[in-house]
């Protein structure tokens, strides 16, 4: 059989997901820390979107994990309508030890309503950083939870410096357990994703081919 038929052509299934929340309270270093990256002496504020990929194997299937770092500062938050469009998952990030950037989500939520046209599309994952440093906690525990419910959102503490790994296994199983949840969606995704392939043929290759006739 022709290695390169294209109805052998697989493809991972791709599930994006964006990080939103204020600027300063460690989005990157959450970032950095799932993908192994932690090591990292500095991080910066962004004033774009860092796009970010990892592969994930789950029941003989391969997923393509796409992380959307999106900047916090008010006047670059234009950009997040872009990646609203194509996300799956939204991770709300706020500081546990600033009270503003917990009172911000509510900003950032208003602005996914405005920009979306069913905000109950998305999963909502709410992480609150800087876990480790309780004794500056400006929210509690509690109040934190009650958001996540209202949500639907699984809630997370979390130390992107302190403790990179606990945050990368809580990521990986989430992830799992969103995929074993939408498992019929994703699939349906990926025959879509395979149709197109085979329906729409790559017309820069046609080209090449006629090139070398």
């Amino acid at each position: 059989m022709n290695a390169n038929n294209n109805n052998n052509i697989r493809r991972n299934i791709v599930i994006k997901d964006s990080f939103i929340g204020d600027a300063d309270i460690g989005k990157s270093w959450l970032v950095y820390a799932y993908f192994g990256l932690e090591d990292t002496e500095y991080i910066y504020s962004n004033i774009g979107t860092e796009k970010y990929e990892k592969k994930l194997d789950f029941e003989v299937k391969s997923y393509k994990i796409i992380i959307y770092d999106t900047p916090g500062m008010e006047r670059f938050r234009y950009q997040i309508r872009f990646q609203l469009r194509m996300a799956k998952i939204i991770f709300l990030v706020f500081d546990m030890t600033k009270k503003k950037s917990f009172l911000a989500l509510d900003d950032f939520l208003e602005y996914i309503q405005e920009y979306t046209d069913n905000i109950n599309k998305y999963t909502f994952v709410l992480i609150g950083n800087k876990a480790d440093l309780k004794d500056q906690w400006e929210i509690k525990e509690k109040d934190a939870n009650k958001f996540a419910q209202i949500l639907n959102a699984k809630f997370f503490l979390a130390s992107a410096k302190n403790d990179p790994d606990k945050f990368r296994k809580f990521m990986d199983e989430f992830f799992e357990e969103y995929i074993q949840k939408h498992k019929e969606e994703l699939e349906q995704l990926e025959a879509n994703q395979q149709q197109r392939v085979i329906g729409h043929p790559n017309p820069n290759r046609r080209r090449r081919r006629n090139h070398c006739a």
